[in-house]
């Protein structure tokens, strides 16, 4: 259970305001590997080694740690070229299978449930998996999930 906000935190100026914006719909929440990786999803990091992992020899002995970029979402990307389309996504399903488990871990987290009250509309994520989807769904809302790349509908 989550444990109530102290009244010497509550009180300050910037958590007053962020409460009135959050009572108007005015914050976008920006959730990202943390609240995943409690259900077993791999931090940015981990989830570039498994994709570097997937790589064919004798390609994955060339593509050494230094030849990665340093950033893990370019990382990512650029893996995504060297292992091709159908490699890069069935490397992902692998990984962020949204299984029975971790939905069931997701109906009963306390941190699920207190991010659901939230009255946003939009969030951010740079998640690969569904947990925030899943978690956000409600009865007759549908949730619209787009990848950074769909600038048509994104814009």
């Amino acid at each position: 259970m989550l444990e109530p906000v102290p009244d010497w935190l509550s009180s300050q100026s910037s958590i007053v305001h962020l409460r009135h914006r959050l009572d108007r719909g005015g914050v976008v929440p920006f959730v990202g590997a943390g609240i995943s990786m409690a259900l077993g999803y791999p931090s940015w990091r981990q989830l570039v080694e498994r994709l570097r992992e997937q790589v064919p020899a004798p390609s994955n002995t060339s593509i050494s740690r230094q030849g990665i970029p340093s950033d893990p979402q370019i990382a990512v990307d650029y893996l995504r070229l060297v292992l091709g389309e159908e490699g890069y996504f069935n490397a992902l399903r692998a990984t962020f299978d949204l299984d029975e488990d971790r939905k069931s871990q997701i109906q009963t987290s306390p941190l699920f449930a207190a991010l659901q009250k939230l009255p946003c509309l939009v969030w951010l994520t740079t998640n690969y998996d569904l947990a925030l989807e899943y978690a956000l769904r409600r009865p007759r809302v549908g949730v619209n999930s787009h990848s950074w790349s769909d600038e048509a509908e994104i814009n």
